[in-house]
């Protein structure tokens, strides 16, 4: 089944790391918990992550901040029980994207990290939502529904679905697909992306042998069609998760 963002905690308290996963995890999102350390910094650097959770109290402070930036340009919601104002202003210029006081109200916690990676899509230059017809994909919370109903997708073909999301109305080649979601050593297994698609097609289309989202352009690649009202880049107050 599709899951939400991705989401890595560090922390140094095992029982912090707990209670977010546990009620992130309850909000449909993907999390891992670590400790601090060169695993978390791995993991960092070589993971597709959507998102940080990073706490600042158990040592290194800003600095721990300016070491993951250095390896990724990975969205980051501080946490610390500092709350003096010089604090906040130092993790934030160290590249801190939003800074959480403890002890927090997780629902707070959710929301603002929910509303720092619908900031990033923007600044991205995507959409927080893609509406066509009656297909809806939410890329802050990787929900899709089509016809009314929720669609739940496996993690590769949600990678391909993204993909053309973000380039909606372009044509992405089989080898941008193929290097982007299975590797640049799989660029010759045109198959593996031609499964995904019909997959795709199977779970969005009315009528899959005659699609009218996901479009074939012939010995090139794939496009998603946008419609001519394009995309509505806002979230509505109703949205679920």
């Amino acid at each position: 089944m599709s899951s939400g963002p991705s989401i890595l905690v560090v922390d140094d308290d095992p029982a912090i790391r707990r209670y977010i996963r546990r009620s992130f995890g309850a909000e449909h999102y993907q999390v891992r918990e670590m400790a601090p350390g060169r695993s978390a910094l791995e993991c960092i650097s070589e993971e597709d992550l959507d998102l940080v959770i990073l706490g600042l109290d158990g040592g290194g402070g800003p600095d721990i901040i300016r070491t993951v930036r250095e390896l990724s340009s990975v969205p980051i919601v501080a946490i610390s029980t500092r709350d003096d104002e010089d604090s906040v202003i130092e993790a934030l210029e160290s590249g801190a994207d939003d800074y959480v006081t403890q002890p927090f109200r997780i629902r707070t916690l959710i929301a603002r990290s929910r509303t720092v990676l619908r900031r990033v899509l923007r600044e991205r230059g995507y959409p927080p939502r893609f509406i066509s017809g009656d297909l809806e994909i939410d890329l802050v919370t990787r929900r899709i529904w089509s016809r009314g109903r929720e669609i739940h997708l496996a993690a590769k073909p949600y990678a391909v679905l993204r993909l053309l999301v973000e380039r909606a109305g372009h044509v992405l080649t089989h080898d941008e697909l193929l290097s982007s979601v299975w590797g640049p050593k799989r660029i010759d297994r045109v198959s593996y992306l031609r499964l995904t698609i019909r997959e795709l097609r199977r779970a969005l289309e009315v009528d899959p042998a005659h699609p009218v989202h996901i479009i074939t352009e012939m010995g090139v690649g794939y496009r998603l069609q946008v419609p001519r009202r394009g995309f509505r880049g806002t979230l509505r107050s109703d949205t679920p998760g």
